[in-house]
């Protein structure tokens, strides 16, 4: 048991989590589900966070077997799992970190009985009409984590978090544009999931835009196999030019002219 309080406690415990791993398990860092590693599910796949772990496969015996073995390593180590949290390997639908992976349709998102629970206690929240900056930042936290999974959603979010900042710990009054955020993210809430089994779009599109017009490009590419350096390299590629105009005279901030340069690659 680590301080809560302690900086350190989080890296300490992650890294100690995956020493482990790494010394006594076959869930060795190369099968690890990180930013560096490979995308593919052709093999045991596993993710640590923390003291959680989560083991993902094609093939159930396996799966199991990997828990088994890691099951019993903690048990040695004097760490052993909170029986309450093992769930043996599933197809239906597993929720791990909060997220429910379904390995039947490759959906990933929060369980909805917990979206539901969220939503309830936002307009619950609306309702009151009161709140504190901190209690705020506790509802825009579980939003958050739920919008992970569809990261645009988290657009919605600005004056929320200037209310967050500028009531602390006293009870305002929740201001218009708070409301409107907070409704719009309830709007949301049945879209916030994703499906793992999407085919790649077959080309990478790349738009900017100045005070002067626009531009966007294309190129043809099998996403799973070309990096970010190799596109970006010159002649690498071909890269088309799908659109290039100039703006009509007008006043708009570069912020909304990104976006229309981005509306007009989508």
């Amino acid at each position: 048991v680590l301080a809560m309080g302690w900086s350190h406690s989080v890296y300490a415990t992650q890294r100690v989590h995956q020493h482990l791993l790494d010394t006594r398990t076959r869930l060795v860092a190369a099968d690890r589900i990180t930013f560096r590693n490979d995308l593919r599910v052709d093999r045991v796949r596993h993710l640590v966070y923390i003291d959680d772990l989560l083991i993902i496969g094609v093939d159930e015996d396996e799966v199991n077997a990997a828990q088994r073995e890691y099951l019993g390593v903690t048990e040695d180590a004097k760490m052993p799992a909170k029986p309450t949290k093992v769930q043996p390997a599933c197809c239906s639908g597993v929720e791990g970190l909060g997220l429910e992976l379904n390995g039947e349709d490759f959906s990933v998102g929060v369980h909805p009985v917990k979206l539901h629970q969220l939503c309830v206690d936002t307009r619950q929240l609306l309702l009151n009409g009161y709140c504190t900056g901190r209690a705020l930042a506790a509802l825009v936290g579980r939003w958050t984590w739920a919008m992970l999974i569809a990261r645009p959603a988290l657009a919605v979010f600005s004056a929320v978090y200037r209310f967050m900042q500028s009531a602390d710990r006293m009870c305002w009054q929740l201001w218009d544009s708070v409301r409107t955020e907070l409704w719009t993210a309830i709007g949301l809430a049945p879209l916030l999931w994703t499906s793992l089994k999407t085919d790649w779009f077959e080309h990478v599109v790349a738009s900017d835009a100045s005070l002067d017009g626009l531009g966007v490009c294309a190129v043809r590419a099998d996403a799973t196999e070309v990096t970010v350096e190799e596109l970006v390299a010159p002649d690498s590629h071909d890269w088309s030019v799908i659109a290039a105009s100039p703006w009509k005279p007008n006043d708009e901030h570069i912020n909304s002219l990104e976006i229309r340069a981005s509306s007009t690659a989508i």
